[in-house]
């Protein structure tokens, strides 16, 4: 995990900012390693190029997905918590600052546009940290061949082990309600405050940037 977070780092120092579409692409060339380092059957040619590739490509996904969890490695502190990292949501600023769309809302209302900023920030770092997240490496229904692919095609140590348990992403769902089937998911009724992990973002870290997708419906129910 190491390499790839540092791969992650430099290749943020170079773009400044990466989304979820170029964040893979961008970390796999900041490795730089060939496929004799990672591939049980090295190729220069296709099919078998785009095949060890993919794979690689699919398991970084997965990794830098997995690195987000919410403190799951004390010792070892990935680049968000070591404060070189900081996640951004798109039009979330200019959201937050259409006072029509809050027009109806029993609380925020009647909040600045910075309260409602730093709340809604707070809630979205919250699902996010829980891997509620909208990733196809994620999705239950693409684990086996997530799992195949890897094992099939990387040699150790990128190739998971036959204990590993491949995160999915959760569901987060309003108390009384369940999820699609299929889908593991979670109540949004806590006894910890979201906004408790509002913090201020400090110049000089790097952003990767997770897209926002809120429905019109989405921030009416909260």
């Amino acid at each position: 995990m190491a390499l790839i977070r540092s791969a992650l780092h430099r290749a943020l120092v170079k773009a400044g900012s990466l989304d979820h579409a170029s964040v893979t692409p961008a970390v796999f060339a900041t490795l730089g390693i060939k496929q004799e380092a990672y591939a049980k059957a090295p190729s220069d040619v296709d099919p078998g190029k785009s095949r060890n590739e993919k794979a690689m490509m699919q398991l970084l996904a997965y990794r830098l997905y997995e690195d987000l969890r919410r403190g799951w490695r004390v010792i070892q502190p990935n680049l968000e918590q070591c404060g070189l990292l900081q996640i951004e949501y798109p039009g979330l600023k200019e959201l937050c600052e259409n006072e029509a769309k809050w027009a109806a809302h029993p609380v925020l209302q009647g909040a600045s546009p910075e309260c409602r900023y730093k709340v809604i920030y707070a809630f979205l770092d919250h699902l996010r940290r829980e891997m509620a997240i909208d990733a196809s490496v994620l999705d239950p229904a693409e684990e086996w061949d997530l799992r195949q692919r890897v094992q099939q095609n990387l040699r150790d140590p990128w190739a998971f082990d036959n204990d590993d348990i491949i995160r999915q992403s959760f569901l987060f769902v309003l108390p009384g309600t369940t999820g699609p089937e299929g889908f593991r998911d979670r109540t949004l009724a806590t006894g910890r405050n979201s906004a408790g992990f509002c913090g201020h973002g400090r110049p000089g870290i790097f952003k990767l940037i997770f897209p926002l997708r809120l429905g019109s419906n989405s921030f009416s129910r909260w």
